[in-house]
């Protein structure tokens, strides 16, 4: 899983400091997430998938192999049968849909500010030609919390992580974001970017700790 590969990498990161190799010269030879129990696991698949191509590219890594593409078998029992994110059959499952349109905003791309997993909500970005294009998720517990983005003109187009439009934002508006990843294109832009999140209205009112949350005046509403 995302959450199980993230702190295996953060060790890797500094054995190979150490021994004076770059994120630039590493290639992950194998990442992905079998969908034998289907239900939950077939979508689960996707934003995995998403998560970790972007964690490391963000870094510099440069290239990520994806186990498998076409899925090996078809035993209902057997993980090793379902890894791909095209079924035996020749069904596409979601997972298909995301990395194509993952292709689709980063093809080109360079990255720009790497994913911080320290952060509630990271912020990962790259540059693709003259457009930013941004990633982001809540982290921190995968629910629906309430986030703003700044410093950039004109509008920026919100997307799923398959590509399906969601909302345009202007600099300072807010929006909501969950576990499931979302993009964020803003065109003609180069610049630096400001990300806050609030916190839900429930651990308001509950007195709950912000923790590392910079918490929103209540001065814009989220659809």
């Amino acid at each position: 899983s995302f959450e199980e590969m993230e702190p295996a990498w953060e060790r890797y990161w500094a054995v190979f400091s150490k021994y004076g190799y770059k994120e630039t010269q590493l290639i992950d030879t194998e990442t992905g997430w079998t969908t034998v129990a289907g239900g939950a696991a077939i979508t689960n698949q996707a934003p995995i998938l998403i998560k970790k191509y972007a964690y490391q590219l963000s870094r510099g890594v440069q290239g990520v192999m994806l186990y498998d593409l076409l899925s090996d078998g078809p035993d209902p029992k057997e993980g090793e049968h379902h890894y791909g994110i095209v079924s035996w059959d020749r069904t596409i499952k979601p997972a298909y849909a995301a990395y194509n349109f993952f292709i689709h905003q980063l093809g080109g791309a360079k990255p720009v500010a790497a994913t911080d997993l320290r952060q509630p909500v990271p912020l990962t970005e790259f540059q693709q030609g003259g457009d930013r294009v941004a990633l982001v998720w809540n982290q921190k517990d995968a629910m629906e919390r309430p986030v703003r983005l700044s410093g950039f003109p004109g509008e920026a187009q919100v997307c799923d992580l398959y590509g399906n439009p969601l909302r345009k934002i202007k600099s300072g508006d807010g929006f909501p974001v969950t576990g499931l990843p979302s993009w964020i294109r803003i065109p003609g832009f180069n610049g630096a970017l400001k990300l806050e999140g609030g916190r839900l209205s429930a651990e308001v009112v509950l007195g709950a700790p912000a923790g590392e949350w910079a918490e929103l005046k209540p001065t814009w509403s989220v659809d």
